[in-house]
């Protein structure tokens, strides 16, 4: 299963343009590491794992510039649902995983 979010957020010079950024996260569910697809990528990405009561499990900043693709290392998680938050200059986008 692949889940696919829109990531978008107004810009500051004009209320009307919008930024969209494609965010793919797979494969879903989990084994050991996941990978996240940005159809733009943005310079930084930080990217939070939650569980499914609220706590931050981690957080990692990435210099994604000229990357698509990151590639998260999940084997340290234990099977369950969790939440993985991707904050960039463009917004913020939250997808859901099962770690199995």
């Amino acid at each position: 299963m692949i889940v696919t979010n829109s990531l978008t957020a107004n810009s500051e010079q004009s209320n009307v343009a919008a930024i969209q950024t494609k965010i793919t996260l797979y494969p879903n569910p989990v084994v050991d590491k996941f990978y996240i697809t940005l159809a733009a990528p943005p310079d930084k990405v930080t990217i939070r794992i939650i569980n499914i009561n609220g706590a931050v499990i981690s957080t990692n900043e990435y210099n994604v510039a000229g990357k698509n693709k990151l590639e998260i290392n999940a084997s340290q998680l234990q099977r369950g649902i969790y939440m993985v938050e991707l904050q960039t200059e463009q917004g913020k986008q939250t997808l859901r995983f099962i770690k199995s």
